[in-house]
Parts: structure tokens; C-alpha cells; sequence
């Protein structure tokens, strides 16, 4: 009967053993390429954005150009939801730590601020190339500006070599240690934390 016992705890501590090792292999996998591509990804797309709304208000304008631009950078900011699920799939992470379904979570701010930029211009163009912001939308873009600026800073901080164009995308191979860090949580979870301090459209909360 013991031996029995004995045998089944074995038994049990080799399936554990195994089913971490497959995770492991599965992390080192992923943390190879696909972290790789979707860190470079947000960041690419948040300087793209950043650019975009730096000229919506300079010029006070706003060209179909550009709500295409915001459109497709969100796209690429949103990849952040695959590294949050990996987060909590295989890292041990519970939901809570990140709360990225938070309507104040980065992906779901660039969500509404690509609604609200088209919605601004096809009430307002009858196929004009262009529409003149009022002050109310102008002050829309400003708050965003400022909050994409905090997140490009984070980008800059955490992985320099990511680039408007993405000329850089598997920039791992050139941080020696980056693999044995966790820098890519940290920078979600800065994310996540700035962007707690805006509202849906990106001003700052008092």
C-alpha cells in the first residue's frame, strides 16, 4: 500500500515536472520571437501616433490620412493583449495585477481615441480631404498628445532601439540579458499606470 502511495506521488511530482518544463519551453519560444515582434509592434505604434497627433494639433486639422494612421497604430498598441495573456497564462500573473480591461487600459484608450478621431470626421467632411477642429476636439487631441508623449517616454526608457519606421524589430538580439529579464512587464505595467491619470480621451485626470 506505501509502495503504492510512493509510486503515485512520483508519479505526480514528474507530471509537474514535465508540464513546467513544457511552459518553460514554450516561454523561452515565445520570448524569442513573438515578444519580440509584439513589444516592438506597441512601440512602434505609439510613436507613430505620437507624430500623428502632434501634427493633428499643430495644424489644428484633421485629414482622413490620419484617422486611417491613428486606426492602424491602434492595431499594433493593441498587441499589448497578447503579452498580457501570456502574463497571466504562463507567468503565474492573476487578471488583477494588470486590470487591462480597464477602460483606462493603453490598448482601450487607443480604441476610443481611433473611434472618436473617425467619428469627428465623417460627421464633419462631406468628402473634404480635411476638417477644422473646433476648440472642444482640439483639447481632445492635446490630452492625448500629452498621454502618448508619458508612453513614448516609456518606450524610450525601457527599449531605445524601437523605432517610428521599425527598422528594428528583433531588437533582443542586441541587449545582451534582455532574455532573462522581465523589463516587458514592467514597461505593460507603466503603461497601464500612466495612463490611469487620463480619462477616456486622454485628459488628465485632477
Amino acid at each position: 500500500m506505501k509502495r503504492g502511495i510512493y509510486i503515485l506521488i512520483v508519479a505526480i511530482l514528474i507530471s509537474i515536472t514535465i508540464y513546467q518544463q513544457i511552459n518553460l519551453n514554450k516561454y523561452n519560444h515565445w520570448i524569442s520571437d513573438d515578444l519580440n515582434d509584439d513589444l516592438a509592434a506597441i512601440g512602434i505604434g505609439i510613436n507613430q501616433n505620437t507624430e500623428v497627433l502632434n501634427d493633428i494639433v499643430d495644424q489644428q486639422q484633421l485629414t482622413e490620412t490620419q484617422v486611417n494612421e491613428l486606426e492602424s497604430n491602434y492595431g499594433k498598441i493593441y498587441r499589448m493583449t497578447n503579452l498580457f495573456e501570456f502574463a497571466i497564462r504562463f507567468m503565474g500573473f492573476d487578471s488583477q495585477d494588470f486590470n487591462y480591461t480597464k477602460q483606462s487600459s493603453p490598448w482601450k484608450f487607443a480604441s476610443n481615441l481611433s473611434d472618436e478621431a473617425e467619428y469627428m470626421f465623417t460627421s464633419k467632411s462631406n468628402s473634404n480631404e480635411k476638417i477644422t477642429l473646433t476648440e472642444e476636439e482640439l483639447t481632445i487631441f492635446e490630452g492625448a498628445l500629452e498621454l502618448h508623449t508619458a508612453w513614448q517616454e516609456l518606450v524610450k526608457d525601457y527599449y531605445p532601439k524601437i523605432n517610428s519606421e521599425g527598422a528594428h524589430m528583433h531588437f533582443y538580439d542586441d541587449h545582451d540579458g534582455m532574455k532573462k529579464d522581465d523589463d516587458w512587464i514592467n514597461f505593460l505595467q507603466d503603461l497601464v499606470d500612466e495612463t490611469e491619470e487620463y480619462n477616456l480621451f486622454g485628459v488628465r485626470s485632477e
